[in-house]
């Protein structure tokens, strides 16, 4: 049980809603707030429960406990744990009594692998803050994710046991497609196949994990009725994963501003680069010597940024993408299709269908 500071949580607990609802302004998302709706009231409970559990989980007074407590501290979208809470109201009543530390579990797990990359990319801010291993250095940053793993998957057991395997297999993902991202540090592109293996690994994973687990834990939802429906949703979030991953790393080329030189500067050095770099680079073959010095530089070039934008906009590379993301936007739709129509599931359509049509 959480014993730290009720303000810290409820601070924690507004500044996640607050951010999903400014995400949907942001990046025109109606949909965000619409599948918030479906919540209703009961919204802010929920995520105050979930904020709790991943709150308990960082108690202590070492270091690596400082460490996931500064990453848990500064928020952030809490996207997995909605995607868990909606799968909840789709195939069920509603969350059951697992769902929190279902949710948490997907959240402190997402929060373990960025203790872990900020190490791995030499990071310096994240969630607005600085990271931590800034603040406390890179062994507790490394100890700080391990530490969330850990205690995630000690509660799961607990709280869930038939989801520990499945969330063990989720985590081997992770890591093998880490370890193919860290293979192509220093390219400037990737092959589809690897790259799809990355986004597949590193993102959806997760994503389908969080949705089954939602649906898994429901209440009202059980026998051979909930392995159908958990497996509906697990598809719906894999698919959803890919999708929202191809078009945000779209976005970070086309984008414009300061997203555009920052993301870019930063992919192209840790190796994250995408395929839809590919047929520029046949219109602009420069650019694949520019940008391989640019990643060995702590600024971007004056001019770089708009120069691979406008070189990556006539390829028709974005056409190619956004028509990728559809395909698997519609197939996580349609994964969902003989779920019952309640406002759960259309929650779920809601946001899908409105991440789809993200511009910035």
């Amino acid at each position: 049980m959480f014993t730290g500071e009720v303000g810290v949580l409820e601070a924690t607990v507004e500044r996640a809603r607050t951010s999903l609802l400014d995400l949907g302004r942001r990046e025109r998302v109606d949909g965000i707030e619409s599948a918030l709706a479906v919540l209703g009231e009961a919204f802010g409970v929920r995520l105050a429960a979930i904020e709790r559990e991943l709150h308990a989980l960082v108690e202590g007074g070492d270091l690596a406990a400082a460490a996931a407590r500064h990453l848990v501290r500064a928020g952030g979208k809490r996207v997995r744990p909605l995607l868990c809470l909606l799968a909840a109201h789709a195939a069920g009543d509603g969350p059951g009594p697992a769902t929190a530390v279902a949710a948490m579990a997907a959240e402190a797990v997402h929060g373990a692998t960025l203790l872990h990359d900020d190490v791995i990319d030499l990071g310096e801010r994240r969630r607005g803050v600085a990271a931590a291993r800034v603040v406390f250095g890179n062994a507790a940053s490394v100890l700080g994710g391990d530490l969330l793993l850990v205690r995630a998957l000690e509660r799961i057991e607990h709280t869930a046991p038939a989801l520990l395997v499945p969330l063990l297999a989720v985590i081997g993902e992770m890591i093998e497609a880490e370890a193919l991202q860290l293979a192509h540090r220093g390219r400037v592109w990737v092959e589809e196949t690897d790259y799809l293996r990355i986004v597949q690994g590193k993102t959806a994973s997760l994503f389908g994990w969080a949705a089954r687990a939602g649906a898994w834990t429901a209440r009202g939802c059980d026998g051979a009725e909930r392995e159908r429906l958990a497996h509906a949703c697990a598809r719906f979030g894999r698919e959803l994963g890919v999708a929202y991953q191809q078009l945000d790393d779209l976005l970070d080329l086309v984008g414009s501003g300061e997203r555009l030189g920052k993301s870019l500067l930063s992919d192209v050095r840790e190796g994250k680069a995408t395929p839809a770099l590919r047929p520029a680079l046949a219109l602009d073959p420069e650019l694949e010597t520019l940008l391989a010095e640019a990643g060995r530089e702590a600024t971007l070039p004056e001019g770089l940024g708009a120069r691979v934008r406008a070189a990556v906009i006539a390829s028709g590379a974005p056409e190619q993408v956004r028509a990728r993301v559809r395909a698997h936007t519609a197939a996580a739709i349609e994964a969902i299709e003989t779920l019952p129509d309640t406002p759960g599931r259309r929650g779920l359509v809601e946001l899908a269908a409105a991440l789809l049509e993200r511009e910035s």
